[in-house]
């Protein structure tokens, strides 16, 4: 009789120390597992798993197609990662990442997981639910078309309350290499879904060596439509820029058939500004161009250029410019348009050389060599208007007082006023 309650009693003891191995062995399998799972998915990878319990896992010395994390913690609850791969929160630490900016794909073998089957529909864009994620520790290397960018990262996604699925986004960026010494912060609210409500703020400025700064603000609004109707949802977006007019030629690598290196910039400052509103879906949709040729695309254009004192080598000295050019209303009578800003140009001095290979007259070459200022302006509307839709064919209309007024003295003005009509220019879009 003894021996038969025995038996029972060395199975069910088997099975505890089955579990338990297994249980100590749960995080080697782990992974191991991890291992194979990205092999299946043609990834190279590893990691030491330093804690696996119901409640969360802490992985060590990932390596994922050559980007590393020091230290990676999950935190879940088992139930929804199991039933919905949810996870509460995310920290890391000691993340080395890499990217080539100049390569048909930047981030290697990793590319592949953010590459879809392509679709004649592609889906209206829909941001993911994130979880909560701290970062310290982070730097990025670039390759960039100027060469090597290394970038450090603090900060995160913090849940938003009330708002369930919002994150307040706040990250601290500096450059650790490369050809600026840059600092700031983007920051913003993040809403999963169809994103409307959804805006971030990017600030960086130069920490030292010549001054350079850049502001950048995006933001996702829904529509007269509503929330959740993705034709109806509006993207509102601005940037500006600033700063050396030297370090900003040198930076904007543009060829040398377009700038060449002897005339660039050697004193001065640029300010530039660009702005603009309109609905998402033209932009969705891989088709930007209806944003200026629709009258239902973009709802707003603003543009703004600045030169301050430029010394341009073997061209001019002190020279400025102060334009811009903005969207016409849709409702606009004539249709919508793209229209010049009044404009000024103005030089301290221009080289008599450059202006005689030119072909311009001697005396006039010798008169524009003392500097002076040009006024471009109109008298009832804009200096300058392009139709681009709701009049066809295309129009050029002018309204246009030009006056140059040498620093050597005199006066000369041209009027102009009228409209210039092309064919063919750009498909009819409608008015």
């Amino acid at each position: 009789m003894k021996k038969r309650h025995l038996v029972p009693a060395v199975a069910a003891g088997l099975v505890l120390a089955t579990l338990a191995g297994l249980w100590l062995a749960r995080l080697p399998l782990a992974g191991w597992a991890l291992e194979r799972q990205l092999a299946a998915r043609g990834l190279a990878g590893s990691a030491e798993v330093v804690r696996l319990e119901p409640g969360g896992a802490t992985l060590r010395d990932l390596e994922l197609e050559g980007q590393r994390i020091e230290r990676l913690v999950l935190d879940y609850r088992l139930g929804s990662l199991l039933g919905e791969g949810a996870i509460d929160s995310v920290r890391i630490e000691g993340a080395r990442l890499a990217a080539d900016l100049t390569a048909e794909r930047p981030l290697g073998g990793l590319s592949a997981l953010f590459e879809g089957e392509a679709s004649e529909e592609a889906p209206p864009l829909s941001l993911p639910r994130l979880p909560p994620v701290e970062l310290e520790d982070v730097e990025i290397a670039l390759e960039t078309a100027r060469g090597p960018v290394r970038l450090a990262l603090y900060g995160g996604l913090r849940a938003a309350e009330p708002d369930e699925g919002a994150r307040r986004i706040a990250l601290d960026l500096s450059t650790l290499e490369g050809p600026v010494d840059l600092a700031g912060r983007l920051q913003g609210l993040y809403r999963p879904g169809d994103g409307s409500g959804s805006a971030v703020t990017l600030a960086l400025e130069s920490r030292s060596g010549p001054p350079l700064s850049l502001a950048g603000e995006l933001a996702i609004e829904a529509g007269a439509e509503g929330e959740g109707a993705p034709d109806g949802r509006q993207l509102e977006a601005g940037l500006e820029l600033s700063g050396d007019a030297a370090l900003l030629a040198e930076l904007a690598a543009l060829p040398a058939s377009v700038l060449p290196e002897s005339e660039r910039p050697t004193a001065g400052s640029l300010a530039a500004g660009l702005s603009f509103a309109g609905p998402l879906a033209p932009l969705l949709d891989g088709e930007p161009t209806a944003w200026l040729l629709n009258p239902q695309g973009l709802d707003r254009l603003d543009l703004a250029l600045y030169l301050d004192a430029l010394d341009l080598p073997g061209r001019a000295r002190g020279f400025s410019l102060d334009s811009g050019l903005n969207l016409a209303g849709a409702r606009e009578a004539g249709g919508r348009g793209l229209r010049l800003e009044p404009t000024t140009l103005a030089a301290d001095s221009l080289d008599r050389a450059w202006l005689a290979g030119l072909g311009l007259p001697s005396e006039l070459a010798a008169a524009l060599a003392a500097g002076g200022r040009l006024a471009l302006s109109g008298d009832a509307a804009p200096p300058a208007v392009l139709r681009l839709a709701g009049a066809a064919p295309a129009r050029l209309e002018l309204d246009l007082l030009a006056a140059l007024a040498p620093s050597a003295g005199g006066r000369a003005a041209l009027s102009l006023e009228g409209a210039l009509e092309a064919e063919g220019l750009w498909p009819a879009t409608g008015g």
